[in-house]
């Protein structure tokens, strides 16, 4: 998308900065208030365990392809950086937002699954 929005940029800048410079193109203010966005991490960049299994993918998706370091999970012993999730029955779990060990394995309950974390230590 950043690159579309490059290319557009610059055809824009190629057809119109002639016209800008030789005053053909009446300057006027623009409309409206301006605005503020927070740059800030969704769901305060943490695993929203609350939430179903595919909306919880695509939130690991995005923050793996963004600025950000990757998404994070609170477990007992730490926090992780979480890579990946897979629904799974290795474990049962009732408790949704619960994350257990088992060995070197993470295991944790979302909205309508148990899943295994694939995660590594961040830092």
């Amino acid at each position: 998308m950043y690159a579309k929005q490059i290319k557009v940029g610059e055809k824009l800048f190629k057809d119109y900065w002639l016209k800008v410079l030789d005053r053909q193109i009446e300057a006027r203010p623009q409309g409206g208030g301006g605005c503020y966005h927070k740059k800030e991490l969704p769901f305060g960049g943490y695993v929203p365990w609350d939430k179903d299994l595919s909306l919880i993918k695509r939130v690991i998706r995005a923050f793996s392809n963004s600025a950000f370091s990757g998404i994070l999970a609170k477990t007992d012993s730490g926090v992780i950086e979480v890579l990946g999730v897979e629904p799974t029955d290795e474990v049962e779990i009732k408790t949704i937002g619960e994350l257990v060990h088992k060995g070197r394995k993470v295991f944790g309950r979302c909205a309508d699954a148990v899943v295994r974390i694939h995660y590594q230590i961040p830092g």
